[in-house]
């Protein structure tokens, strides 16, 4: 039976406002995020009236692409908004924190190192699961590496006036991860190097800066970047000989469009690109309401996976200790904490029959993570993490869960205050 003239219409209009509507991921969820711009404020990043808001749903993670605005918290650093989306329970959520300078739109600089997907695009967004049909994100914790790590933006002002930074790079996460037996191989591929594999020759071959801070990003080749060679010998605005400091002074012309405050940027030793971080750049913003300003940072900290020896937040080597033994372990384990029940301290025991990519974290009875004591790749064999609880840490029960791509164990843990 064929239909009217004015019916065909009317079906091919709806069926075009259908099309045009978001499509139903089938669940309603309430989703609240609540985030601390303390870093942002102290790293020329963001001031306390500039709009802020959160976007989610990328890669069709939901059912569209949401702008959540968010308000302050009193007079606070903190800001917190909600909103009802569309998408999937137990599916994971993308998204990002967004500001504006001179009404110019600017995304957060932020990588996810923990992210093992092949591709980049979800490595530059942050992750929620949505474990219910109510949920609470908080990026709070004042760490650069941590997934749930407070944001920064790139300021794309212009210096106001002339300013002389000395870039100081702690060199210490290379010498211990040389030393651990590991190898820094050079990415580049069209100026290929040999793999780093030796401490002591670090100071040798040279560590150099790459990226904006030199003007623009030069090749990947000792020739190229000899200009920008940092130095650990009392010179160059080095302060103490020998302390694995690295050390560059250079200057920057103010009100010129081609030198901006923020800078993205990788180190190198020997010329070659091989400070790891596939896809990840050490990003900054620098001061300039002084004429000369002091930028430090680590090696390594584009790539805290590789560089597990090292914690980036502390500035000193990580809590996870190996452990001697003539026999290496054949199996995944996860042993009891002791003591048990503990104040503030305990020590857990682990072993691991295979290297790879683990995390070892702390949970409460109701499955929110209160801590993530350590997240990266360990080689084969037998550790002690040694964990202090946070002093707001209420006395309880806690579960301890190991994980890695093949194992998943869970202990319990009896904190007293």
């Amino acid at each position: 039976m064929k239909l009217p003239h004015s019916l065909q219409m009317i079906s091919i209009g709806l069926v075009l406002v259908f099309c045009l509507l978001p499509v139903s991921s089938g669940d309603t969820i309430d989703i609240t995020f609540q985030v601390d711009t303390q870093r942002a404020n102290e790293n020329n990043s963001f001031i306390i009236g500039q709009p802020l808001h959160v976007r989610c749903g990328y890669d069709s993670t939901a059912a569209q692409e949401y702008d959540i605005p968010l308000v302050r918290s009193g007079f606070t650093s903190r800001y917190q908004g909600s909103a009802r989306i569309d998408a999937v329970i137990g599916d994971t959520l993308f998204y990002r924190y967004v500001t504006s300078f001179n009404d110019e739109e600017q995304e957060e600089y932020f990588f996810d190192y923990y992210d093992g997907s092949q591709f980049r695009s979800p490595k530059y967004k942050r992750k929620a699961l949505l474990a219910g049909e109510e949920v609470f994100v908080e990026d709070f914790e004042p760490s650069i590496v941590t997934s749930h790590r407070m944001p920064l933006f790139p300021n794309p002002n212009t210096l106001s006036q002339d300013v002389v930074v000395v870039w100081e790079c702690d060199m210490r996460p290379a010498y211990y991860a040389l030393s651990a037996g590991k190898e820094f191989v050079n990415r580049e591929i069209e100026f290929p190097i040999d793999p780093i594999t030796d401490p002591d020759r670090i100071d040798s071959l040279g560590v150099f800066i790459n990226g904006t801070p030199t003007g623009k990003w030069q090749f990947w080749r000792r020739i190229e970047l000899s200009p920008f060679r940092l130095y650990d010998d009392g010179s160059h605005g080095d302060m103490i000989s020998g302390d694995s400091i690295y050390t560059i002074r250079l200057s920057y012309p103010g009100n010129n469009t081609e030198y901006l405050i923020s800078h993205y940027f990788k180190m190198s030793i020997n010329g070659g690109d091989n400070e790891g971080g596939s896809g990840a750049l050490h990003m900054v913003n620098l001061s300039d309401t002084q004429p000369e300003v002091t930028v430090r940072f680590a090696w390594g900290e584009v790539d805290p996976n590789f560089y597990s020896e090292w914690d980036y937040d502390e500035h000193q080597m990580t809590s996870v200790h190996p452990q001697p033994s003539e026999m290496m372990p054949e199996t995944f384990q996860l042993l009891q904490n002791y003591p048990n029940p503990f104040n503030p301290a305990t020590t857990i025991p682990f072993s691991l029959s295979e290297g790879g990519y683990m995390s070892l974290k702390i949970y409460n009875l109701l499955g929110q993570e209160i801590e993530t004591l350590f997240e990266g790749e360990l080689a084969s064999g037998q550790y002690l993490f040694e964990w202090e609880a946070p002093s707001h840490l209420p006395s309880g029960v806690y579960w301890c869960q190991l994980e890695t791509v093949n194992f998943k164990d869970l202990k319990k843990l009896v904190f007293f205050k």
